[in-house]
């Protein structure tokens, strides 16, 4: 039995709710333009840490950001790399304060998103990790993301011919993402059984789906 709390809910205004459809449809496209537009529009400076909060995935920084971005020290294009207490206990005491300042700085940033955004996106985010958490404890097999970018751009394009042609392709660049994400997966998993990765960072990757 699943009990969902109807006293969460909250009725944005248009100008939000669109912003906030066109966030997660920039987020699927890969329009970094986009997102910095929208973000914007929902009163946040910092768009790429937001739609990270609000897709709950990684999204590579920009050449720009690549140096100051904490999270890219850990990834590379195969995903998270391995990284644990006793790689960070190994480093140089001007690495590990470098990281531990990055970390302090990432905290920062997310705390001034949090801030800056309408108060009511609190009960979204907070929904939305509901959400994810129902998904992942009863093995649902629901592709979270999947389903919450298609109906974001349902409200972002409407309905028509054009509508139906733009999801139409929407949909089809998010089976491409999923098909991505899926060949990922069985390649760490058959990488975990042979040993070549530690079962966490298996762990890691469902978190992000």
């Amino acid at each position: 039995i699943v009990l969902l709390d109807h006293g969460l809910y909250e009725r944005l205004p248009a100008n939000e709710r669109s912003a906030l459809c066109g966030l997660w449809v920039a987020v699927v496209q890969n329009d970094y333009p986009s997102m910095k537009r929208y973000g914007k529009e929902l009163n946040v400076d910092d768009y790429r840490l937001f739609a990270m909060a609000l897709t709950q995935r990684y999204i590579k920084p920009t050449k720009e950001e690549l140096e100051k971005d904490v999270l890219a020290q850990f990834m590379d294009k195969k995903g998270p790399k391995k990284f644990d207490r006793k790689a960070f206990n190994n480093l140089p005491e001007d690495q590990k304060e470098k990281i531990r300042e990055s970390i302090r700085e990432f905290h920062d940033r997310m705390f001034d998103v949090f801030q800056k955004m309408p108060s009511r996106m609190m009960l979204i985010m907070r929904n939305l990790n509901q959400i994810r958490s129902i998904i992942k404890d009863h093995n649902t097999g629901v592709e979270r993301y999947r389903e919450m970018a298609r109906v974001a751009v349902s409200g972002r394009l409407g309905g028509g011919v054009r509508g139906f042609a733009a999801q139409l392709a929407f949909d089809m660049r998010l089976t491409w993402d999923w098909l991505k994400m899926s060949m990922i997966k069985f390649g760490m998993s058959v990488a975990l059984r042979l040993g070549y990765l530690p079962p966490e960072m298996l762990a890691q990757m469902e978190e992000t789906t």
